[in-house]
């Protein structure tokens, strides 16, 4: 097989091994096994940056997802809680960078440091 047959040939593969992934993403998503669809940290920081909720397969608390918070990078007016804590004044502006912010078991929300398990895991999944 001459070197044009090799290239025919790996494109041919290449080509079909393609069209089975699609064909078993679309399978796995119109089945919602999510267990297929885990992905990196890496992978899920950019996927919550474009806007997604994501959690670990592994977390046992239910309802439980973080999201990226784009923060206030032209501030906002702080209210009299923040004003007291930073020693402001109540309505100034209160600059905040991007964050990440977890819902918690219990429906209430807190700002989010992952872990150095979460960041090397591998089993991050987006919540529908």
């Amino acid at each position: 097989m001459g070197r044009s047959g090799i290239d025919a040939h790996i494109n041919e593969q290449y080509g079909v091994q393609r069209a089975v992934q699609e064909c078993m993403a679309l399978f796995v998503c119109k089945n919602e096994r999510k267990e297929d669809l885990s992905v990196s940290f890496g992978e899920a920081l950019e996927a919550l940056k474009a806007g997604k909720k994501l959690r670990r397969a592994g977390w046992n608390g239910k309802g439980m997802f973080v999201v990226y918070q784009k923060g206030y990078p032209k501030g906002i007016p702080c209210n009299k809680q923040t004003a007291e804590a930073w020693g402001m004044n109540e309505g100034e502006l209160f600059v905040c960078n991007p964050y990440l912010q977890i819902r918690n078991v219990n429906g209430s929300h807190s700002m989010w440091v992952p872990s150095i398990g979460d960041c090397l895991a591998e089993d991050w999944e987006v919540v529908a």
